[in-house]
């Protein structure tokens, strides 16, 4: 996967950002995880799932910082800590499974997303949210 230039130029040209939503995750790897992965799975996954938003971040911050105000929100998969190696039917049916018995639907994914990004988020700073019905236990 070759990574695409970000514009910020275009970015600051345009009167800057105030609010930009990375929405980035998935895999491509073959089920039964990191035995299976090969060297080339690993760094396609890297590439899609990290890489994305460090370029993002520094690409954009620099903006956000020269005008002391702006939001990047990164939104990613519970992929990241909870490998689903043969579907959600299996997270569904697992023990425990999902709590709350259903997969969040994207309105609510969009009204977290909508308060962090909001004014009424503006101390939430490098917090971490996590949206699962309950899947991931927390202590």
């Amino acid at each position: 996967m070759t990574p695409h230039p970000l514009p910020a130029a275009a970015v600051r040209e345009e009167g800057g950002l105030d609010i930009l939503v990375h929405v980035a995750g998935g895999s491509s790897s073959p089920a039964g995880g990191h035995a299976v992965m090969t060297d080339e799975h690993w760094d396609a996954e890297l590439a899609w799932n990290f890489l994305g938003a460090v370029r993002v971040d520094r690409a954009l911050t620099p903006l956000l910082r020269a005008r002391r105000a702006g939001v990047i929100l990164h939104v990613g998969l519970i992929q990241a800590r909870m490998p689903l190696d043969d579907g959600m039917r299996v997270l569904m049916d697992s023990p425990g499974g999902i709590p709350d018995g259903r997969f969040a639907p994207a309105s609510e994914i969009a009204e977290v997303i909508g308060f962090l990004v909001s004014d009424a988020a503006a101390s939430v700073v490098g917090a971490e949210v996590t949206v699962d019905g309950g899947t991931m236990k927390t202590a």
